[in-house]
């Protein structure tokens, strides 16, 4: 009966001992890894990738991206570039905007800016066809047409006897 009484002594019932804490370090882990979730989830919650917020910038970029059945089209203001200063690329299927100038003095101090924008490209684009045209407003247009993709369906292939 003593060692009965002694066995469910609430010290050594690690669910209720506070000297030894019973730990599930899985457990724990998940609960981080949970709370880390929940507060990026509510950061980004209002944007998507494409309208993610730029830090740090007085100003707000506008940026618009058609994604047809005809073509792929981005527009970007940048208007506080020159066209010297503007880098367009194509790599890893994303089409790369970069824009960098130097210090500039104006009539506030110095003025350095800097961004870079990326858009994956959807199918049917071919990259040696996209155009980009700056206009006098300082908006970029980037542009490719989309091919059209094979209807499904029944082809029927002609055989070519070979000449012997």
């Amino acid at each position: 009966m003593a060692l009965h009484i002694w066995t469910r002594s609430p010290c050594w019932d690690d669910r209720i001992n506070p000297c030894f804490p019973r730990r599930d370090m899985f457990g724990e882990i998940n609960r981080m890894a949970r709370h880390v979730e929940n507060l990026s989830r509510a950061k980004l919650a209002p944007f998507t990738y494409d309208e993610m917020p730029v830090i740090g910038s007085a100003e707000r970029e506008i940026s618009s991206v058609v994604n047809d059945e005809k073509k792929f089209q981005v527009s970007l203001d940048v208007k506080h570039f020159k066209p010297e200063e503007l880098e367009v690329t194509i790599k890893d299927n994303q089409l790369i905007i970069h824009g960098k100038h130097e210090e500039n003095k104006d009539e506030h101090g110095f003025v350095k800016r800097e961004f870079t924008r990326a858009y994956w490209l959807p199918e049917g684009i071919k990259p040696e066809n996209f155009k980009s045209n700056l206009s006098a407003e300082g908006v970029l247009t980037i542009e490719a047409p989309k091919f059209a993709a094979v209807q499904p369906g029944k082809h029927s292939i002609p055989i070519e006897m070979a000449k012997k």
